[in-house]
């Protein structure tokens, strides 16, 4: 069983780089651009939505990494330092500890800002291409399917919509 769902995962990340490879050029951006992991958030945000909250996405994740693996060590620590054992008592320590809950709180901060980020990129990619709101929800709830709608469907890329007063 964990064999056919590594291979769905697997065919939904090559899918969806093969449908942003299509949807980059519709968008008059180079296909491989798709390809490059960070870059390509970049250049989704640059058509999509804005260059300089890409930033504010970059940090969001990278608080969520770091503090994941801060809370992580911190664990990992005293369950070394208890001969590899782990106790009740110990785990209660550990949940209470303040370093602990500090970052436990600065990694839901940052995914709530990523959600809301995510949020309103789907807002504004599906914009971009005269979809509506059931889009929005869409591309959120089943993006790989959205993605395919975009990049094989006649969809039209309207341009960067974002900070624009039109009505679509």
């Amino acid at each position: 069983m964990a064999g056919l769902e590594s291979f769905y995962v697997i065919f939904k990340w090559v899918f969806s780089i093969v449908c942003y490879y299509y949807i980059f050029i519709k968008c008059n951006e180079k296909g491989f651009k798709s390809i490059i992991p960070i870059y390509s958030d970049y250049i989704k945000y640059k058509l999509f939505f804005s260059k300089k909250v890409f930033f504010v996405y970059l940090i969001a994740l990278i608080l969520f990494f770091v503090s994941g693996f801060i809370v992580g060590g911190i664990g990992a620590i005293e369950i070394l330092n208890n001969g590899g054992s782990m106790t009740q008592e110990m785990m209660d320590r550990i949940l209470l500890d303040n370093r602990v809950i500090t970052f436990s709180n600065v990694m839901m901060f940052s995914m709530f800002v990523y959600f809301l980020l995510k949020l309103i990129m789907s807002y504004f990619t599906a914009k971009s291409f005269g979809k509506g709101f059931l889009f929005v929800i869409g591309i959120m709830v089943i993006p790989f399917i959205c993605e395919g709608i975009l990049a094989f469907s006649n969809a039209e890329y309207l341009g960067n919509l974002y900070g624009k007063n039109k009505k679509i």
